[in-house]
């Protein structure tokens, strides 16, 4: 345990912390109360070991103070002076536990283990309720691997990837960034069954061209420079399994036609060599880009489309399905080590007041974060500093709030804009939808904003 060890007499407090430093214990001490009233309010520590008579604040009055400040630390009271009276008051206002001076250190020591043994025993007790609880929450909700909702849409999400699990059919996952693309991917595969072979995961938009193709297809010795011995390629990594191709639309068009290869005759020919070589794969392939829009601007290969597009899956977005959001939260904060009354009502309006443009991964990592920042503090709204206020308008997204100091309307829509441009990828085209926009307009509005064409 942490342990803050508070005696006015300096042997004595040596003499405790250093006998209870060697049961391993971390221990701090100070030799005044208001030093560990500082130090309680500064940092968290699991007992307060304090001497009864001091200078005011006294141990009895340090007692209430210090489970004012941290509801959870236990305390342990040393004194010369013992009193039925003493003791009732001790216990009244929160001690554990009641040494009479002079006592021996081995039985300072039993008491320890025996504080710090129903500390980790009540520990256990409340991941099981947390776990309980989570249960009971998420008793209604569907579950595809480590994917989790109750929405109607998501639902169905998971119905069509538990009916094409079973097939070998290619399949093409569309959703926005973060919103599990990748989990449903594997969570077919682990239904599928090619389950008991490899997983292999590519992100096609992460590595430049060159080394995509060899990352997919391996090499010969030699092949290029820095090729200094055979690479066998992911393709043949994920033989009798599956290949997931994350980001399929930024891959280049020389590639989209060895890919077709595969998906056309299941065989390859890797960089450098003369010679086919056959696998045995199924492909899952996901992207963020409109796939339809990119064939119109030739970035995407028509007959790559319709053979990797056989069994279509999508995937909304967060703010799609709302009811989504308290169930994942609670989902989260479980995963963290909290549980869901550890979040104080305004924080929990400002994440269901806002959007969530990272969508699921955007709240998995918010609620992490404030989960560090809180510590053993319940997590309030300025434990989310990243998220600015927003209120949720009647339409179909929320809106900012306008600050007492105002707001530039051509910043924010510049902005806009810019964010439009980034989810979709640079496609003007699809930048234009996303903003309601004609293609026309959106490039007036570039002009406008100094943003190119």
């Amino acid at each position: 345990m942490r342990i803050l060890v508070v005696d006015d007499e300096v042997k004595m407090a040596t003499l405790v912390a250093g006998a209870l430093e060697r049961d391993g214990h971390e221990v701090e001490a100070v030799h005044r109360s208001r030093d560990a009233l500082a130090r309680l309010e500064a940092e968290s520590f699991d007992l307060l070991v304090t001497d009864l008579k001091m200078a005011p604040p006294d141990g009895l009055e340090l007692t209430r103070l210090a489970r004012e400040a941290r509801p959870g630390i236990d305390v342990l009271l040393m004194t010369a002076y013992a009193s039925a009276e003493t003791a009732v008051e001790a216990m009244r206002l929160g001690a554990a536990d009641y040494l009479i001076k002079p006592f021996q250190l081995d039985e300072l020591r039993l008491r320890v283990r025996k504080l710090a043994d129903a500390r980790e025993l009540g520990e256990s007790v409340r991941v099981l309720e947390r776990e309980n609880e989570l249960l009971k929450r998420e008793s209604d909700a569907a579950r595809l691997g480590h994917m989790l909702g109750r929405s109607r849409s998501i639902r169905e999400v998971f119905d069509l990837a538990e009916r094409v699990a079973a097939t070998g059919a290619t399949v093409l996952v569309r959703g926005e960034s973060g919103t599990g693309k990748s989990l449903l991917a594997r969570a077919v595969h682990r239904a599928s069954p090619r389950r008991e072979g490899p997983f292999v995961t590519v992100n096609c938009g992460a590595l430049p061209e060159t080394l995509l193709e060899s990352e997919l297809f391996g090499h010969e010795k030699g092949a290029f420079t820095g090729a200094v011995a055979a690479k066998q390629g992911r393709f043949r990594a994920a033989q009798g399994g599956t290949i997931f191709l994350d980001e399929i639309g930024e891959m280049s068009a020389p590639l989209q036609v060895k890919l077709l290869q595969v998906l056309e005759e299941g065989e390859f020919t890797p960089v450098g060599s003369d010679r086919t070589v056959a696998v045995d794969v199924r492909v899952i392939a996901a992207t963020h880009r409109d796939l339809e829009e990119a064939i119109a601007e030739g970035e995407f290969r028509e007959d790559l489309f319709y053979r990797l597009n056989v069994f279509p899956i999508a995937v909304p977005p967060l703010r799609a399905r709302p009811e989504d959001v308290t169930l994942l939260l609670d989902h989260f904060l479980g995963r963290f080590g909290r549980t869901p009354s550890d979040l104080t009502p305004a924080a929990r309006e400002k994440l269901l007041g806002h959007a969530f443009p990272g969508n699921v991964r955007e709240l998995e990592n918010l609620v992490e974060r404030a989960v560090i920042l809180a510590g053993s503090d319940p997590i309030d709204a300025a434990h989310f500093p990243a998220l600015h206020r927003v209120r949720v308008s009647t339409g179909a997204f929320a809106v900012p709030e306008i600050p007492e100091e105002g707001l530039s309307l051509e910043a924010l829509e510049k902005e806009l804009i810019l964010q439009a441009l980034d989810k979709a990828g640079g496609n003007k085209t699809r930048a234009a939808a996303l903003l309601g926009l004609t293609r026309r307009t959106l490039y007036s509005r570039l002009e406008k904003h100094g943003l190119g064409t």
